[in-house]
């Protein structure tokens, strides 16, 4: 279990992972040399890893699809899933079926034909779900001052 003030040190690196050890230290009242051997016991152990939230529509790919999937065969599934271009995010959950997954297209053609490669992968069920607009992204922590 960690305590309060690493809670606060991951709550800054969440709100902006290149923040500096000696903002971080300014700002929690810790000292520098304490938030450097946190931070680096939370690399090795906790923060999976550094990445950036990237605002697809601005890049060009508008449409935003999570989906249901219940297979046959789940390893071919998942090894198509893991290795298709336009998933984002595979998670393995219950309730009647195998994956949710996180997809990101440029438009509904591109949609189109990975439901037809879909198809191929033997899914007994299958339920979509576009995304409208993303109200609230990554905030977890952020209350933590």
């Amino acid at each position: 279990m960690i305590c309060q003030k690493d809670l606060e040190i991951i709550a800054h690196l969440r709100h902006n992972a290149r923040k500096s050890l000696v903002d971080i230290s300014e700002i929690t009242n810790i000292p520098k040399s304490t938030v450097f051997d946190k931070m680096k016991l939370f690399h090795e152990d906790i923060i999976k890893k550094y990445t950036t939230i990237v605002d697809f529509p601005r890049i060009g790919f508008n449409l935003r699809v999570f989906m249901l999937l219940k297979a046959v065969d789940e390893n071919k599934l998942k090894d198509f899933l893991m290795s298709h271009k336009n998933v984002n995010s595979v998670f393995h959950v219950n309730n009647g079926y195998t994956f949710l997954v996180d997809c990101i297209f440029r438009n509904s053609k591109e949609l189109f034909y990975f439901k037809q490669e879909l198809e191929k992968q033997k899914t007994s069920q299958k339920q979509f779900f576009s995304i409208i607009d993303e109200i609230k992204r990554e905030d977890f922590l952020s209350f933590i001052k």
